[in-house]
C-alpha cells in the first residue's frame, strides 16, 4: 500500500495527473485529477489544473507566436513555485487558526470548570 505524504498536493502530482489522462484519452477535470492522485480538495486543485491547461499548448509546441509569451506573466517555473509557497502559506494559516481555536476552546472548558467548583 502506498503511503500518503502529510503535505498538501504539489503542482507536479496535477501535472503528472493531468498528463496521464490525456494519454489514456480522458479530459483532465478537478475530480479526475483528484481520484487519480487519491486526495486534494477541489480548491486546491483547480488553479493547479488551470496553470496546466494555460500551459498546455506551449509545451505542446503548439503556441500561437512568441509575442504571446510577454503577456503570459512569470515564466512557469516560477508560477509553480509560487503554487508551492502558496499551497504551503495557507497550510501554515490553517494549522495556526486550528491551534488557536484549540487553545481557546481548552481554556473555555477550564474556566468553565474552575467556576462550577468554586
Amino acid at each position: 500500500m502506498q503511503s500518503k505524504s502529510t503535505r498538501g498536493v504539489q503542482q507536479e502530482e496535477v501535472w503528472a495527473a493531468a498528463d496521464a489522462l490525456i494519454a489514456a484519452g480522458e479530459r483532465p477535470t478537478i475530480e479526475r485529477v483528484r481520484l487519480k492522485i487519491g486526495r486534494g480538495s477541489p480548491n486546491t486543485v483547480s488553479p493547479m489544473l488551470e496553470t496546466w491547461f494555460a500551459t498546455l499548448g506551449p509545451r505542446l509546441g503548439v503556441a500561437a507566436s512568441d509575442s504571446l509569451a510577454i503577456n503570459e506573466g512569470a515564466p512557469k517555473e516560477l508560477r509553480h513555485a509560487l503554487d508551492d509557497l502558496w499551497v504551503a502559506a495557507v497550510t501554515a494559516a490553517r494549522d495556526k487558526a486550528d491551534n488557536a481555536l484549540t487553545l481557546t476552546f481548552r481554556a473555555s472548558v477550564s474556566t468553565s470548570i474552575s467556576s462550577r467548583l468554586m
